[in-house]
């Protein structure tokens, strides 16, 4: 049996000699051009350079652990391209576009295991990684909101809100690509950066007032407390709206507005007002969606997502968006969707677009900001595409 297995080991190997060199001959009877060493080597694309009209579309996938970006360009419809994020990740771009930053969590056994959170930074034309910076394992996990992170004005420094149980905010370098500081917020929630001031960021408090955090490269802060600007009973929809010289905008579950000037030391908070006139709440019109709110500066238009409903459905889709002029304090248009949209975002340059993302269709619906024409449509696909990203500037 041993002497039968020899032989026939040895026939293989000696087929496959006699196999190798017969290949080589028909090689060489090949005409030189076929013979040419392989000239194509494996490369990435690269998407164009970030502009005011691309926005990201962030899908949770219904809390996976491994959510997923779409870049659209809003001037084509075209997805310039996908990444994979961690679990609930919150997405931040940089001001000057050259990264994009994602504080992400991970666990050792996919869906369970050891913790780990992140900082990663993306490269914005490849949409790859290319650096990880360690933060606190304390990353506040609820489906993302804008302001569950942010960045200064200068770009040094990444904010990343926490909970655990205990409000904190962790503060990172992105420049230096190491964790400044852990602060703690007692009382106080989501993080709200401010518009010139690179050494501070303002949370907002249980009592319906904001506190400051002012911090240094060593980490070093102090925190001061400011009076109330809202009661208790005007619930905040808290994922307000934002524009590029400093302001912040919410919209309450009732319908008002409420404004902070984040261009000073602290915010300065303006008059209220309301979206809802008396004939709106009779027909049972209510602000809601997951973002519910957009602001165009250039335009000093306000963008409201709308439907009709009860108190309370603050969460339910916009099956209109309410456009508004912000310094008349009226509305000027209503804009019909074709399928309920969770969020609303605009660009915010001369010539600006209005998104909305219909969740359960998996499209993203293109608008001109200034007229409120439908200008085209994209199926982004994936699960469940709910969050928009677009540039400051």
């Amino acid at each position: 049996m041993k002497v039968r297995q020899g032989w026939v080991g040895l026939i293989i190997l000696v087929g496959g000699v006699l196999g190798v060199a017969w290949a080589q001959q028909q090689i060489e009877k090949l005409p030189p051009e076929a013979r040419a060493p392989l000239l194509e080597k494996a490369s990435v694309a690269q998407a164009p350079p970030p502009n005011p009209h691309r926005v990201y579309v962030m899908d949770p996938g219904d809390f996976l652990v491994i959510n997923k970006v779409y870049v659209v360009d809003g001037d084509t419809g075209k997805v310039l391209g996908t990444f994979d994020t961690g679990y609930l990740a919150n997405i931040v771009l940089a001001p000057d576009h050259s990264a994009i930053y994602v504080a992400e969590t991970f666990y050792s056994r996919g869906a369970r295991g050891k913790r780990e959170d992140v900082v990663t930074i993306y490269d914005p034309r490849t949409f790859a990684p290319v650096a990880e910076v360690d933060i606190p394992d304390d990353r506040v996990l609820i489906m993302p909101k804008l302001p569950h992170a942010g960045i200064t004005p200068d770009g040094t420094y990444l904010l990343v809100f926490n909970v655990n149980p205990a409000a904190s905010v962790s503060v990172v370098d992105v420049k230096a690509r190491k964790l400044v500081a852990q602060i703690e917020t007692p009382g106080c929630y989501l993080l709200y950066p401010f518009a010139k001031r690179s050494d501070r960021f303002a949370t907002l408090c249980a009592d319906g007032g904001f506190s400051v955090v002012q911090f240094d490269a060593s980490g070093k802060h102090s925190i001061q407390k400011l009076e109330p600007f809202h009661s208790q009973d005007e619930s905040l929809m808290d994922n307000p709206a934002y524009s590029d010289d400093g302001r912040v905008i919410w919209v309450s579950y009732k319908g008002t507005v409420f404004t902070a000037d984040m261009s000073g030391d602290t915010p300065r908070v303006a008059d209220k007002w309301s979206i809802l006139t008396a004939q709106d709440r009779q027909q049972n019109w209510w602000p809601g969606g997951w973002q519910p709110v957009a602001y165009q500066r250039r335009l000093n238009r306000l963008y409201v997502l709308m439907h009709q409903g009860v108190e309370f459905t603050h969460k339910e889709p916009g099956t209109e968006i309410w456009v508004f002029d912000a310094a008349k304090k009226q509305r000027v248009q209503r804009i019909r969707l074709p399928h309920p949209a969770n969020s609303v975002a605009v660009s915010h340059d001369e010539k600006p677009l209005l998104y909305a993302v219909a969740t359960h269709e998996k499209t993203l619906y293109v608008y001109d900001a200034s007229t409120g024409r439908l200008l085209r449509q994209v199926e982004v696909g994936g699960y469940t595409p709910y969050i928009l990203y677009t540039p400051m500037r």
